[in-house]
């Protein structure tokens, strides 16, 4: 059994893939990994371990990515580097900045407020939006509304993450189709929830 607690799967079998709110921990040891998992609540989010070497095959696990990525380390894994540029995902990470890391990456000195800033993610503070447990955002208009981007993006809010041009566009029709008055606009160089003025 792996430290995040999953079976890998034997050979010739396609590996489970998590369709889970996902943090991913980067970290050589265990331990940040243990502290996450034992402060985030395991009705809204799946905290898997990762050592930096496991970071491609547990990337292929994870469905459609990341909604979250805490490390630790002198690196950043290349793959999740890319990633990260292109996805909204939030980073934290603790001590020093690691080479690879995105722009949007925050940084810690303590765990503790990497911890807090964790916990903060998932009670989002943008007016009318509520996260699900497992995976999926409750608002005025819609009891189930799925969308990986829309969900990292109230997280972050009023911050901003990077979004490709296709999803940011995909995000605004899913508002717009949903009749939520909010809207994504692109503001130095990242993606950043606005709520639409009338």
């Amino acid at each position: 059994m792996s430290i995040g607690g999953r079976v890998p799967p034997r050979a010739g079998q396609e590996a489970p893939r998590d369709r889970t709110r996902t943090v991913l921990v980067v970290a050589e040891r265990p331990a940040l990994w243990a502290r996450v998992r034992s402060d985030l609540p395991e009705r809204l989010v799946l905290v898997r371990a990762c050592d930096p070497g496991q970071v491609d095959a547990t990337l292929d696990e994870i469905d459609p990515w990341p909604w979250l990525v805490v490390g630790k380390g002198t690196s950043f894994p290349p793959r999740l580097a890319e990633l990260t540029r292109r996805r909204p995902i939030p980073v934290l990470w603790w001590d020093r900045p690691a080479p690879g890391l995105p722009p949007h990456a925050r940084f810690f000195a303590d765990w503790r407020p990497l911890l807090e800033a964790s916990r903060r993610l998932l009670d989002p503070v943008a007016p009318g939006f509520r996260l699900l447990p497992v995976r999926g955002l409750e608002t005025p208009t819609c009891r189930r509304l799925l969308s990986a981007e829309l969900e990292a993006l109230v997280a972050a809010f009023p911050s901003g993450l990077p979004i490709e041009s296709r999803r940011l566009r995909r995000v605004n029709a899913v508002l717009q189709r949903q009749g939520i008055d909010w809207r994504v606009e692109r503001r130095d160089g990242v993606a950043v929830l606005l709520q639409a003025t009338t």
